[in-house]
């Protein structure tokens, strides 16, 4: 595994979003995909962020007490109309305002065995692959389990 490449891996149709979408547009292709993140590219599709479903739900940082607070609320009201205000309120907001800017990525010549420890190492899914500032792919957790299993 260690002498793979990540090109040899990585899924190349990447859904994305871009950062003027919608939080509500990002969540219904992740539903629909069964993702649990969404690299963000701008027009020229360049890397600009990651959206996850931990940005969803801590607003990308734990500190951010005023998503938590929209959460907290949106969990605990017994008044259904303040829910569905709230949440519409979330769910209209920009990819750009949740995403995480700052993405670790590799490159398609980068070894298999070097993206695990990247994924160890910082408790990540997925790992980006770019390839002249533009994303080409995408290595997944389960891309790597995919080729333990096809190692004899």
């Amino acid at each position: 595994m260690v002498d793979d490449a990540s090109e040899a891996i990585m899924s190349r149709d990447v859904i994305t979003v871009n950062p003027d979408s919608t939080v509500r547009e990002a969540v219904e292709l992740m539903l629909k995909h069964r993702i649990s993140g969404l690299p963000v590219v701008d027009g020229e599709g360049k890397l600009v962020g990651l959206l996850t479903e931990n940005d969803l739900v801590l607003g990308g940082k734990p500190s951010l007490p005023v998503h938590l607070q929209v959460l907290e609320n949106l969990l605990g009201s017994q008044d259904p109309e303040l829910r569905t205000v709230q949440l519409r309120q979330l769910a209209g907001q920009s990819v750009s305002k949740l995403m995480t800017r700052e993405v670790t990525t590799a490159r398609p010549q980068t070894p298999v065995g070097e993206l695990v420890n990247l994924l160890v190492a910082n408790d990540f899914k997925r790992i980006s692959i770019i390839e002249n500032g533009q994303l080409v792919g995408i290595v997944t957790q389960a891309d790597i389990v995919r080729v333990m299993a096809e190692k004899d």
